[in-house]
């Protein structure tokens, strides 16, 4: 089974000459940049993880973000989906968010959300409640 012929070629000639496809690493040939895009192209099937495609995406929308503590939080959270550290990713994407309701409510809702919390306070604090 397979291509015969393959043993009477230069295999490393073959997939480095003209438009490299491949390259050649410590632990043998693997495909480039190109080569994965040509695979892709031939089979229809993404060779690349969706988490470097998101990851990609995220980097170029991090400009849109103008808080400096939020754009550290999702900046280091790109960082874990690159390394596949999932968990932290998801971890610092929530805090990265959370920072985001934290500066708009400082920045246009601070005197509401004191007066709230000031209620709820008083009513949890200072309220007995009796269980018959």
């Amino acid at each position: 089974m397979g291509l015969r012929a393959v043993k009477d070629w230069n295999v490393s000639a073959v997939l480095s000459g003209g438009q490299p496809l491949a390259i050649r690493g410590e632990s043998g040939w693997e495909l480039s940049t190109n080569g994965k895009k040509r695979g892709e192209d031939l089979t229809g099937i993404s060779l690349t993880a969706p988490t470097a495609k998101a990851a990609v995406d995220l980097h170029a929308h991090l400009a849109m973000i103008k808080s400096p503590d939020t754009v550290a939080f999702v900046s280091e959270a790109v960082t874990g989906l690159e390394q596949n550290l999932l968990r932290a990713t998801i971890v610092l994407s929530w805090v990265g968010a959370i920072s985001l309701l934290y500066s708009y409510i400082v920045a246009r809702e601070l005197p509401a959300f004191n007066g709230e919390a000031a209620v709820v306070f008083h009513l949890c604090c200072f309220t007995k409640t009796v269980l018959v």
